[in-house]
């Protein structure tokens, strides 16, 4: 009998014979993921009556918000087997603290999996994902760690600076800018002349409050758009958003309101603004130019925001705050606050064949955000957006026919039903998942709706199956033909890219001596992800930073009388010490892979955080199927963006070098001659100025010389041009003349000798 957890020696006899206690690394049911069936109201049985406990948790199908998880006994036995005595040799000492197993059940499987999914859909929703700086200095050596992050944030910076250049330079806004500038030029379009937005503060707070409508990151991209020039590039550091807001203020200021050239052209580069009889001139022509930026900026970002053709799932076009929300409103205050002699701006430039159409609405403002996962997407709105965001829908037509705001039962399941019917037109079925299951916040409906998302839309799209076989192969031709791995269940499915993911995961542990047999336990102490990482950035994450962990814990024998199995530290790194300090590594390893794959960049963070793995933890599957996928991708991007970094680099160290080497005595050439001119420039100044000093006769003589000489030798080519061209003519007409003579006595003699004949 048991009382209090414990559990009494006469039991344990009783138990002698019972079924071998399965392996940690062993593959798991079919059925063992992210949900426990229940038979009957109780757990399932072995073939001898004993309780077996699924991997993952145990996710109750009625979808109710508490879960009555099943908690492991206090103190956990492992019957020794009678059959087959263990040496005495291999006895434990009794001086060494016993370690009880990891159990396979994880109540906390579902609740992983919820918040793992969670910042999988946040990664998503997060427009400013790696963009924003850090609040803490960085260091050189977090600067150097974060190099591959950093790559990440520039090649996204770059390919949207080269699309807002594309759409700048397209037939449409060229033909804007042709309309724009000859309806300024002309008059048609101007600015009144008491405003005066570069002089006067009160009019340049009015037009600053107008354009600082929009969203930093469009305004930004607009400016360097137009300007072609980098904007706020030294918004870093502490405070980044804040400076990176001051300096499109000042380039506002600088290239907006004001002109260089125009300044320049007006004082010379000695005042910032005209005086005397050029300032009508220069107010009039600044003006002008402040009247036509705008409005290229603001055709710009409509055309932008309305085609999608710069920023890929980019944020709202203007401030939550703002009381400007659309491009209309935008050119109608323009018109009432600046413009001179405008009534309707709107059909002035409709009869120029110019409109705008950007406008923005509620929906666009939501707040896509996700904390709690149940409750969260019960009124359909933000799954909607995340199926428009994941399978590339850039037409918005899901979150335009969504009922905001859903307060109402019968709006969250019309919204949903949206939803799961543009799934289902997409090939996703769900005959088990309906809308009334999403909006009564069913935990396991949702976690498998999420998951069939991921598996149809981003598993293919993150996952290349030909660049993950390469990857493979190369790896396994480097490990001398490793044996391949049992993909266990996942190989049974129709969807192979899972198996060769953990194939791919498992031939680079070989170089390690460890195995990764699932996607669960065998990523429970964080080292297979550490070493993904440093098989492809050694720089980024050392070998010498993994921690040894209870994978290094060799079974030795049974404690006298306990009747436990017993492990110790063989690793030499960590003899000696207790098995406390192996689930401590493993917490520090697991914090170590979820800050390198924070450098690394682009990849959510799904991992548990180090409160979560404990010595009877282990990962929730999906969640790692997850964070793997992504992690291959990126490590594999990153590699290339490395390599090719470095190939460049090497590149233009040899030309350098070989530049320098052959350029050398050119160089000394080039600097005699330098040498050399500059001398005779100075002799000849010396002798002019010598000169100045010589009579006047002398130097008048010397010049009527040179004067006698130029023009004696210009008339020379004149004459002689002339008589070029005199005996040209009179070459042309004595041909032409003896042309005459020759036709007319031909035709005479023809003539004479068809009389004769």
């Amino acid at each position: 009998s048991s009382k209090g957890g414990e559990i009494t020696k006469g039991t344990i006899e009783s138990k002698i014979g019972s079924n071998r206690r399965s392996s940690v690394g062993n593959s798991f049911s079919k059925n063992s993921i992210g949900s426990m069936k229940k038979q009957n109201g109780k757990a399932p049985q072995t073939a001898n009556g004993n309780r077996r406990l699924s991997v993952g948790g145990a996710v109750p199908s009625n979808g109710s918000a508490t879960t009555k998880h099943i908690t492991p006994p206090t103190k956990m036995t492992i019957q020794r087997r009678t059959a087959i005595p263990r040496p005495s040799s291999r006895l434990a000492r009794p001086t060494e603290k016993i370690l009880p197993p990891k159990i396979l059940c994880d109540p906390d499987s579902a609740e992983k999996q919820c918040r793992a999914y969670t910042e999988w859909l946040n990664h998503y929703f997060r427009h400013d994902t790696d963009a924003t700086a850090d609040s803490t200095p960085e260091t050189s050596d977090d600067i150097r760690r974060r190099v591959f992050r950093i790559l990440l944030r520039n090649r996204r910076t770059g390919a949207t600076r080269r699309a807002a250049s594309a759409l700048y330079g397209s037939p449409d806004l060229l033909e804007v800018r042709r309309v724009v500038g000859a309806e300024v030029r002309r008059g048609r379009l101007a600015m009144r002349p008491d405003r005066d937005v570069y002089s006067d503060l009160g009019g340049r707070r009015n037009m600053m409050e107008l354009l600082l409508s929009y969203r930093t990151e469009w305004l930004a991209v607009g400016m360097e758009a137009i300007f072609g020039e980098e904007a706020a590039a030294a918004a870093v550091g502490a405070g980044g958003g804040a400076q990176r807001r001051s300096a499109l203020k000042q380039m506002i200021v600088d290239r907006v309101l004001g002109d260089p050239a125009i300044i320049a052209k007006y004082t010379g580069g000695k005042s910032m603004c005209a005086s005397g009889r050029f300032e009508k001139k220069f107010r009039e022509e600044l003006r002008n130019n402040t009247l036509q930026q705008v409005l290229y900026l603001i055709f710009f970002l409509d055309y932008a925001k309305t085609t999608g053709a710069v920023m890929d799932r980019g944020p709202c076009l203007f401030r939550r705050d703002a009381k400007i929300k659309s491009s209309r409103e935008c050119l109608v205050r323009l018109c009432r606050d600046f413009m001179l002699g405008e009534g309707d701006i709107m059909k002035h430039l409709s009869h120029s064949g110019l409109r705008v159409s950007c406008e923005q609405k509620p929906i666009d403002e939501y707040d896509y955000m996700v904390k709690n996962l149940a409750t969260d997407l019960q009124n359909g709105i933000r799954l909607s957006r995340f199926i428009e965001i994941v399978s590339g829908d850039d037409g918005s037509h899901l979150t335009q026919s969504m009922r905001l705001p859903a307060t109402s039962r019968l709006q969250k399941l019309h919204n949903v039903e949206v939803a799961l019917s543009d799934l289902a037109v997409r090939g996703i079925t769900m005959d088990s998942i309906s809308p009334r299951d999403i909006v009564d916040g069913n935990r396991s409906k949702v976690l498998g709706l999420l998951w069939s998302i991921f598996a149809h839309f981003e598993l293919n799209l993150v996952l290349d199956r030909t660049a993950l076989e390469l990857e493979i192969e190369k790896i396994r031709m480097e490990n001398s033909g490793g044996a391949i791995v049992n993909i266990g269940k996942y190989a049974e499915t129709a969807d192979e890219v899972i198996g060769l993911l953990l194939r791919w995961c498992d031939e680079i542990c070989l170089k390690h001596g460890i195995r990764a047999h699932n996607f669960s336990t065998s990523f429970a102490d964080g080292k297979i992800v550490c070493y993904l990482i440093n098989y492809y950035h050694p720089e980024l994450l050392r070998l010498d930073e993994i921690l040894p962990t209870s994978r290094d814990l060799h079974r030795v024998g049974d404690c006298a009388g306990a009747g436990v199995d017993s492990w110790i530290i063989t690793n030499a790194t960590a003899g000696g010490k207790n098995c406390s300090l192996a689930f401590d590594n493993e917490r520090r390893n697991v914090s170590l892979a979820r800050e390198r794959l924070l450098d690394l960049g682009g990849i959510p963070d799904v991992l548990p955080p180090e409160s979560e793995s404990r010595q009877t933890a282990m990962p929730e599957e999906k969640s790692t199927v997850v964070c793997v996928a992504y992690l291959f991708s990126r490590l594999v991007e990153s590699r290339d963006e490395a390599g090719a970094a470095v190939r460049i680099q090497r590149f233009y160290r040899r030309c350098r070098s070989v530049h320098r080497f052959i350029s050398l005595p050119r160089l000394l050439e080039l600097s005699a001659r330098e040498i050399q001119r500059a001398w005779r420039g100075a002799a000849v100044r010396g002798c002019l100025s010598l000169g100045r000093a010589v009579d006047d006769d002398l130097r008048n003589d010397s010049a009527t010389r040179i004067q006698c000489l130029w023009r004696c030798r210009r008339a020379r080519s004149g004459f002689v041009r002339e008589i070029q061209q005199i005996v040209r003519i009179q070459a042309m007409f004595r041909m032409a003349n003896q042309k005459r003579t020759y036709r007319r006595t031909q035709l005479s003699i023809i003539i004479i000798q068809k009389h004769w004949r």
